[in-house]
C-alpha cells in the first residue's frame, strides 16, 4: 500500500515556530525605533528654541537700541536748548540736519516755545524777523481750520520744526489749545522727564503708519528747578520729536540679517508695528520641507520680551516664521525612524528568510546593509550640519557677551541671592574692583550694603518677586570708599515668570549731582551780589542827587554873597553922614544947597532898591531851606531802606513808588520832566517793600536818563499803578525818551550789559532778581528808537485786608 505524501506538510507544521521568533524581533525593533525618534525629536526642538530664543533676543535688543538712540537724539536738542539762551531758527536747522541725515525713520524734529499773553505779540515779531514769514500763534476751530488762538494766559506754539517743507503748515499752532496734548505737556513740565505716546499718522498714499512722540521740557538754567513751583516758572519749552516706528526699527533689524523670525512691537496703549511674512505660500513650502502640519510646534517657537523705555512700557512679540522654520528643519529623527524602521524589517525578514531559505539570506544581509550604509551616511551629513549650527550658536554667543563687555555704561548680573555672576569692563572702571574679586561675592555686602543702601535690596527684591523693570538711583561703594551715584536699569532673568535673578543696566551720574550742587550754591551767591549791587545803585543815586541839591545851595550862598557886597549900603551911610554935619541948618540944606537937594530923592531910589533886595533874599532864603529840607528828607528815606531787613511787611503800594520818587526828586526836577501818577485804588498787600523800592528807582533813574539824552521838549514820565487779574499788579514806568532797538530788549537785563557811558550794568540785572524772587517779573518793550520805552514790574497781589491804598492821582 503506498505512504502518503508529507514533504509539503513539513513547512506547515513549521509556520507557527519561525513566526514567533519573526514577531518577538519585529516588536522589539518597533519599540527600539520609537524610543529613538522620541528622544531625538525631544533634543532637536531643545536646539531649534534655543536657537529662536537667542535671535528673539538680539531682536528685541535692536528695537530697545534703535528707540533709545531716538530718545538720545531729543536729548542732545534738549540739552543745546539749556545751553543756549537763545537759539535762532538757521542754528536749530544746522544741529538736527545731521540727526536727520544720520537716522533713519525721523519724521519731524521741532521746538515748542513757552511764550506768556503778555509776550505773544513779542514772540510772533521775533518769529517773523528770524525768517518765518507771516508767523502767529493759531488754532483749530469746531471744522478743523487754523484761526488766530484765543486768548489765554499761556501758550504753547511749535516754534520751529524741521523738516520746514512737511511741517510748515503747523507753524504757530498752540498746543494749549489742544486738551489732549496740553495734559501730555503738563505733564512732562512737572515731571521732568520725557513723555512719549504712539499714534496712527497718514501718509500721502492713503495708509497710515505708527509713529512715536517724543516731547522733552527745557527750562531757564538761571532759575532753580528742583521743586514743582520751579520747573512751572522757569519752563522755556519742549523739544519734541516724531519717529516713524517702521524705518526707525527696520534699519537696526537690517543690520541682524534675515533670520526669519516675525516680529511685533507694541506699546501700552496698544499700538502695534510688525515685522510679518506676507506670503502664505511660504507657510506650505516650510510645511513641505519640514513634513509638519500647520501650527505644528509653533506654540513653543514664541516669546514676549517686555522693557521700558522713557514713560512707556513695551514688549516686542516673536514668532518663528516660515524662513525660520525652512532653516531650521531637523531631518533626523526622521531618518533614525527610517533607519530603524528598516533594520527592523531587515532583521525580520533576515530571520525569516534564514529560516525559510538559507539561500536567500546572503543576498537579503547584502542589500540591507547597502540600505544601512546610505542611511549612515545621510545620519553622518545630518550630524555634520548640527556641528555648524552649535558653531553658529556659539559664535552668536561670544558676540552677545562682546557687547556686553565693551558697553559704555555698567552691566552687572546677579543670581537671586545677590552673588555677582556678570561684571564687565566699565563696572571694573567706576567701582575700582576686579571681575575676579566680586565674582561670587554678594554685591549688597561688599559694593552696595544693605545696612546702608536698603532701598537698593528692596528693588532687587522687588524685580525677583516679578515687578515691572523701571530706572532707579542708588549709590554705590568703590574699593577706595568712594560713594558714586548710579542710575539702575534692572530686570529680572528667567522664563515664564520664574526668576533666577537679575541683570542691570548703570550709568555713573555723580559728576552731574556735583555739577548741579555747585550750580545751586553759584546762583545763590549771584543772587546775594545782585542785591548789594542793587543796593549800592540805590545809594550813589542817593548820594548823586544831594550832590546836586548842595550845588544849587552851594550857587544860591554864592549868590546872596554877591548881593549883600554890592549893597549900597555904605551910600547910605554917607548921606547920613552929611546930614549930621548940617543937623544945625537942616532945612536951609535940603532947600539951597545942590548936595541937599539930591538927598531926598536919593533916599526915595535907595529904599525902593533896599526892598527889591531884600525880596531878592528872602526868595533865595526860602530855596535854600527848600533845597536843605531836601537833602534831609532824601537821606532819611535812605537810611530808611538801610535799615529794613528783607522781609515781607503790610504796605500800602503808593509808599514805596512815592519813596523812590523822592530820591529820584532832584533829578527829575534838574531835567525838567514832568511826572504823571496814575495809580488805581488797590488794596495793602503783603509784600517786600525794600526789593520794591531798589527796583522802581532803577526804573526811575533808566527813564530819566533816557529822557535827558532825547532832545524833546515835552519830557514826560508816567507811573502808572494797576491791578492785573484776580491775583496780580502792575507798576509801569513809561517814558517819550530815545527807546531802544530790538536787540537792546533781548540784552537789557544781562549781568555786566549797559548803555550807559559810567554804567556797570548791575542795576536792571539786579532789578529782575529782585522781582524773580518776590514771585514776579520785570519786562521791556519800546517801538524803537525815539519812540521811549515801558518797563513793567508785574507781582502778586498778596491782600492783607480790605483797605484801599490811594485814589487816582494825576
Amino acid at each position: 500500500m503506498p505512504q502518503p505524501d508529507t514533504s509539503h506538510s513539513a513547512p506547515n507544521s513549521q509556520a507557527k515556530p519561525i513566526l514567533a521568533p519573526v514577531l518577538a524581533v519585529a516588536l522589539i525593533g518597533m519599540s527600539l525605533t520609537a524610543v529613538a525618534f522620541r528622544e531625538t525629536r525631544r533634543l532637536e526642538r531643545k536646539a531649534v528654541k534655543a536657537d529662536f530664543m537667542t535671535q528673539a533676543n538680539l531682536l528685541n535688543g535692536a528695537c530697545v537700541h534703535a528707540l533709545s538712540q531716538r530718545l538720545e537724539v531729543i536729548e542732545a536738542i534738549a540739552l543745546f536748548y539749556e545751553a543756549s539762551p537763545e537759539v535762532l531758527r538757521d542754528q536749530f536747522s544746522q544741529l538736527v540736519h545731521p540727526y536727520c541725515a544720520r537716522y533713519s525713520g525721523i519724521r519731524r524734529l521741532g521746538w515748542i516755545s513757552a511764550v506768556p499773553d503778555s509776550d505773544r505779540a513779542r514772540c510772533e515779531l521775533a518769529a517773523r524777523r528770524d525768517g518765518i514769514e507771516r508767523f502767529q500763534i493759531v488754532e483749530r476751530d469746531a471744522e478743523s481750520q487754523l484761526v488766530r488762538a484765543a486768548e489765554r494766559a499761556h501758550y504753547l506754539p511749535i516754534y520751529y520744526i524741521e523738516p520746514y517743507a512737511g511741517g510748515s503748515e503747523i507753524m504757530g499752532l498752540d498746543l494749549a489749545s489742544d486738551p489732549t496734548a496740553a495734559n501730555l505737556l503738563a505733564q512732562a513740565r512737572d515731571s521732568g522727564r520725557y513723555v512719549t505716546t504712539v499714534t496712527k499718522e497718514d501718509e500721502c498714499d492713503g495708509e497710515s503708519t505708527t509713529c512715536l512722540r517724543v516731547f522733552a521740557p527745557v527750562y531757564d538754567t538761571t532759575g532753580i528747578t528742583l521743586t514743582l513751583e520751579g520747573k512751572r516758572k522757569n519752563l522755556r519749552g519742549y523739544v519734541f520729536g516724531v519717529f516713524t516706528l517702521g524705518p526707525t526699527v527696520e534699519k537696526e533689524l537690517a543690520m541682524l540679517g534675515s533670520m526669519g523670525v516675525a516680529m511685533e512691537l507694541r506699546d501700552e496703549s496698544g499700538v502695534r508695528w510688525r515685522q510679518m511674512p506676507s506670503d502664505p505660500r511660504r507657510d506650505d513650502i516650510a510645511r513641505r520641507t519640514t513634513g509638519q502640519r500647520p501650527g505644528e510646534d509653533r506654540a513653543d517657537l514664541t516669546s514676549v520680551h517686555p522693557f521700558r523705555l522713557a514713560d512707556r512700557e513695551w514688549t516686542v512679540h516673536c514668532a518663528a516664521g516660515p524662513g525660520f522654520l525652512r532653516t531650521h528643519a531637523r531631518r533626523n529623527q526622521w531618518w533614525v525612524l527610517l533607519s530603524g524602521l528598516v533594520v527592523t524589517a531587515a532583521s525580520s525578514l533576515y530571520l525569516r528568510a534564514h529560516l525559510m531559505r538559507a539561500a536567500w539570506g546572503a543576498r537579503l544581509v547584502n542589500e540591507r546593509t547597502w540600505e544601512l550604509c546610505v542611511a549612515n551616511e545621510e545620519l553622518a551629513r545630518e550630524v555634520a550640519d548640527r556641528k555648524q549650527a552649535e558653531h553658529e550658536l556659539r559664535t552668536a554667543k561670544d558676540y552677545a557677551e562682546n557687547l556686553i563687555e565693551t558697553a559704555n555704561a555698567m552691566v552687572v548680573g546677579m543670581d537671586k541671592d545677590g552673588r555677582v555672576t556678570v561684571f564687565n569692563q566699565t563696572a571694573e572702571r567706576i567701582t575700582g574692583y576686579q571681575r575676579s574679586e566680586v565674582s561670587n561675592e554678594n554685591w549688597f555686602d561688599v559694593i552696595a550694603p544693605r545696612d546702608r543702601y536698603p532701598d537698593a535690596w528692596s528693588e532687587f527684591e522687588r524685580l525677583l518677586a516679578g515687578g515691572v523693570p523701571r530706572n532707579f538711583e542708588s549709590p554705590i561703594l568703590t574699593k577706595g570708599g568712594e560713594e558714586r551715584y548710579i542710575v539702575w536699569q534692572s530686570n529680572n532673568a528667567g522664563e515664564q515668570g520664574d526668576a533666577v535673578g537679575t541683570i542691570a543696566f548703570g550709568i555713573d551720574i555723580t559728576e552731574r549731582k556735583q555739577a548741579e550742587a555747585e550750580l545751586q550754591s553759584a546762583q545763590k551767591r549771584l543772587v546775594e551780589t545782585a542785591h548789594r549791587a542793587g543796593m549800592a545803585d540805590v545809594a550813589s543815586e542817593v548820594l548823586h542827587n544831594v550832590g546836586n541839591i548842595l550845588n544849587s545851595v552851594n550857587v544860591a550862598i554864592t549868590q546872596m554873597s554877591e548881593t549883600v557886597a554890592a549893597s549900597r549900603v555904605d551910600a547910605l551911610a554917607k548921606v547920613v553922614t552929611l546930614l549930621d554935619e548940617h543937623r544945625e541948618d537942616l532945612g536951609a540944606f535940603l532947600k539951597e544947597d545942590p548936595q541937599g537937594k539930591h538927598i531926598p530923592v536919593f533916599l526915595t531910589e535907595i529904599s525902593t532898591l533896599f526892598r527889591t533886595e531884600r525880596d531878592h533874599l528872602v526868595g533865595m532864603l526860602e530855596g535854600l531851606t527848600k533845597n536843605v529840607q531836601h537833602i534831609k528828607d532824601t537821606i532819611t528815606t535812605q537810611q530808611s531802606y538801610a535799615r529794613v531787613l528783607a522781609v515781607e511787611e503790610p504796605t500800602s503800594l503808593v509808599e514805596p513808588i512815592e519813596d523812590a520818587i523822592q530820591i529820584n526828586q532832584a533829578a527829575l526836577e534838574r531835567h525838567e520832566v514832568r511826572l504823571v501818577r496814575e495809580f488805581e485804588s488797590l488794596p495793602v498787600v503783603q509784600i517786600n517793600k525794600q526789593k520794591v523800592v531798589q527796583i522802581l528807582v532803577n526804573l526811575i533813574n533808566n527813564g530819566k536818563y533816557a529822557l535827558s539824552h532825547s532832545e524833546r521838549s515835552d519830557k514826560v514820565m508816567h507811573i502808572r499803578l494797576r491791578q492785573h487779574g484776580d491775583s496780580r499788579f502792575r507798576i509801569e514806568v513809561i517814558d517819550n525818551g530815545i527807546g531802544m532797538t530790538r536787540e537792546t530788549l533781548g540784552k537789557i537785563f544781562r549781568h555786566g550789559f549797559t548803555t550807559k557811558q559810567d554804567g556797570h550794568g548791575f542795576g536792571l540785572h539786579s532789578a529782575a532778581l529782585a522781582a524773580k524772587e518776590m514771585g514776579g517779573a520785570l519786562r521791556a518793550d519800546s517801538d524803537g528808537p525815539g519812540r521811549g520805552a515801558v518797563f513793567t514790574l508785574e507781582l502778586p497781589l498778596n491782600r492783607v485786608e480790605a483797605t484801599t491804598c490811594m485814589t487816582n492821582v494825576t
